[in-house]
This record gives structure tokens, sequence and C-alpha cells, in this order.
């Protein structure tokens, strides 16, 4: 990443061979990495200016700036991504989310994800999106190179409120979600989705078998649903 830190976007430079994958052709944003003396923190900025079009004809606009403050999987480090007058289409995206490293990375791993992020819709309407978010891994820390003997668990919630209608919705992870290694879904734990004070959906993920299916309750009525993938496959995120 030092070594990068004199890259610039748009053509002839070293994302262009990959701006492809992403962005219409001779279009990629500016890249800048600036390191403290240090070391750290490192800031990278990616800067869309007044707009570059994806691909899938999206147009992204802004600035996004990631902050590094250490290691990566060294207790305490952090990574902080903020959103800076940036927007995809007519939707403008302010605000910031950080990831906290907590653990040795050799008997212990939890990584902590919080975030405060505004939508702002073309017809005026505010969605103001926080959300926490704890991945603690129960097995597999000591077996960096071993994925599928993996067990985490994922706690936390996220609410959305629509200010110009003061409507707030939030999703409540109820029992913690748990994901392996070896299993594309998740296998157990359950979560309720809520409007203002209402429950109206609880979605239980299982007993901790390996499928594609999970039970979805709505109005005192219960539902099977078939998750995205098979439900067998490599599953960690090391």
């Amino acid at each position: 990443m030092r070594e990068l830190s004199h890259v610039k976007g748009k053509k002839g430079n070293l994302l262009s061979g990959h701006g492809g994958l992403h962005y219409v052709q001779g279009e990629t944003p500016v890249v800048t990495i600036d390191t403290a003396a240090a070391g750290y923190p490192i800031t990278i900025n990616i800067a869309y200016g007044d707009g570059i079009e994806t691909n899938h004809g999206k147009l992204i606009s802004g600035t996004v700036i990631i902050q590094i403050n250490g290691d990566k999987n060294t207790d305490g480090s952090t990574r902080e991504i903020t959103f800076d007058k940036c927007a995809i289409d007519t939707i403008a995206i302010n605000g910031s989310s950080i990831e906290k490293f907590i653990g040795d990375n050799t008997t212990t791993r939890k990584i902590t994800n919080n975030s405060d992020v505004t939508f702002t819709i073309t017809d005026g309407a505010t969605l103001i999106r926080k959300g926490t978010e704890t991945s603690e891994w129960l097995a597999g820390v000591a077996t960096p190179e071993d994925r599928d003997d993996d067990k985490i668990v994922i706690t936390g919630s996220i609410t959305v409120e629509n200010t110009t209608d003061n409507i707030t919705y939030s999703k409540t992870i109820t029992d913690g979600l748990i994901k392996l290694g070896d299993c594309r879904n998740i296998v157990d734990g359950t979560v309720e989705y809520a409007q203002g004070a209402v429950i109206f959906a609880t979605l239980d993920y299982g007993d901790g078998t390996c499928d594609n299916v999970a039970t979805l309750a709505v109005g005192g009525t219960s539902t099977e649903v078939t998750l995205k993938g098979s439900g067998e496959g490599k599953g960690g995120h090391k």
C-alpha cells in the first residue's frame, strides 16, 4: 500500500487494469494513499468526483475515505470508512462505519462494526441507518489456514429511521446467529423485524444443521423459506 501512495486514477495507472471490472472503460476513481511517518494511520481516498459510471449503469460521485490505524488482526486496530458527499445516481450518502478488531488472533478473535449512515432520496425523504454488529469466533481461531472448523456467532441490530414520515424499522438478532466455516448459510439463530415497537416478522435459521432452509413467521403464520445457496460449501471469512 505504501508503494501505491502516489497512484492516481483515471487512465494509464495501476488501477486501469482492474477498472474494467467495475467501471465504464477508461473511467476509474482517483485513488490516493497517505501513510504517516510511523506507518499508521494509513488514509485512503477514493474520489469519484462529479460522477463515474459503473458497468451496471450506476453513477457514483463524492469521496470515500478509509482510515486504518494498525496492522490487520491486531488487538485494538480499526478501519473507518467515511462517505463524504457521496451519491449513487440521485441518492445522497453521508456518514461513517468503523470496524474494530479485538483479541490476540491466536485464541480469541472478535470484530465489531458500528455504522451511522444517512441516505437522502430524490423526493426529499431522509433515511438514517444505524447498526451495530459483532462477529466472535467460537472455534477455528488456532487454524487460520483451515476455514472448515470455523464457528462464528454474530450479534447486533440495525435501525432505519425515515425522518420524513417519522417511522422506524429495526432488525434485531435476538438469538446469536451461528455461521460455520464449511456451510454457506447461517445454521442457527433468530432475527426479529419490527416497525416501531411492533414485531411483524421473525426469521428462525434452524437447529444447527447445514442446509438452505429457514422458518419465517408473520402474523401467526409460519412459512419455510429457501435461503440463497445450497447450504453446503465453504462459508468462513478469516
